[in-house]
């Protein structure tokens, strides 16, 4: 059987570090033999933190600023197969199935509810070819891979001035790669922040709520055919509406800062 792993990589607050192990506790609780391994960007982040739920804690030399840093996890890591998971993650059953998908594909992830790409920006791409959320990624740890995920920090900082989410490109690196992929449904990364259609039990909820086993109860109440709104998993007041309006405006601004400077030169 392949050996098996689950990483963490965090950066910019340690508010993030604590989600990690919150996220990782969970983890443990189905799946109590499998090491995970917590990555972070700067010491100052592990301070007062519990770290005995890692098998081991790394400080990432010379990391790249923002969300890119991500890209460094299988770094120094030996298993056959890995899984990175972002901070505000949940598990919520066994992730074997998940696995074992990578027994046939190099990389498993699902789509992303919301696509940063900047329509046209691509053209060698085809729009079918849409993003994957890059917070739940089950993954082969083989050489094509790692050059997968080099080029993808590549590209990021090639792409910044576009977009300064990771989406846009991981979508690329994985274009341009021969990996085999396959796309998991959304209960594998089940991002509750949006509007979202289940069909099975949540596997792994992706969402920053006040009360995650609560979001989980609800999302899992009933486990056939359902659509769930953002609203109906956070207390009345959060605001939730007006962040997801922001998110989405923000994003797609972001397509319009190439055309500025041509503007004020017709100007």
């Amino acid at each position: 059987m392949p050996s098996r792993a689950v990483v963490y990589v965090v950066w910019g607050a340690a508010d993030y570090a604590r989600e990690a192990l919150d996220s990782a506790r969970s983890v443990r609780a189905h799946m109590p033999d499998i090491p995970i391994y917590l990555k972070v960007a700067e010491r100052k982040l592990l301070e007062g933190l519990d770290t005995s739920a890692f098998e081991r804690v790394e400080i990432v030399e010379d990391a790249p600023a923002g969300p890119i840093v991500k890209a460094l996890f299988l770094d120094g890591l030996v298993e056959d197969q890995l899984l990175y998971l972002d901070v505000d993650t949940r598990i919520c059953d066994d992730l074997a199935p998940a696995f074992a998908l990578l027994d046939r594909f190099d990389v498993a992830a699902a789509h992303a509810p919301i696509r940063t790409c900047v329509p046209g920006e691509m053209p060698d791409i085809p729009a079918a070819f849409t993003e994957l959320n890059g917070g739940v990624i089950f993954v082969r740890n083989t050489p094509a891979v790692r050059a997968a995920l080099s080029e993808w920090r590549r590209l990021y900082d090639e792409l910044r001035p576009l977009s300064r989410q990771d989406q846009p490109s991981l979508r690329k690196a994985l274009w341009q790669s021969d990996l085999s992929i396959y796309v998991m449904p959304p209960e594998w990364n089940a991002r509750l922040v949006f509007p979202i259609y289940l069909a099975e039990p949540v596997r792994i909820l992706h969402s920053r709520f006040p009360d995650m086993p609560a979001a989980e109860r609800k999302a899992n109440r009933d486990t056939g055919q359902r659509i769930f709104h953002p609203p109906a998993f956070l207390p009345f007041g959060q605001g939730l509406k007006w962040r997801i309006i922001r998110f989405v405006v923000r994003h797609r601004l972001t397509g319009l800062r190439k055309f500025w400077p041509r503007r004020r030169e017709a100007s």
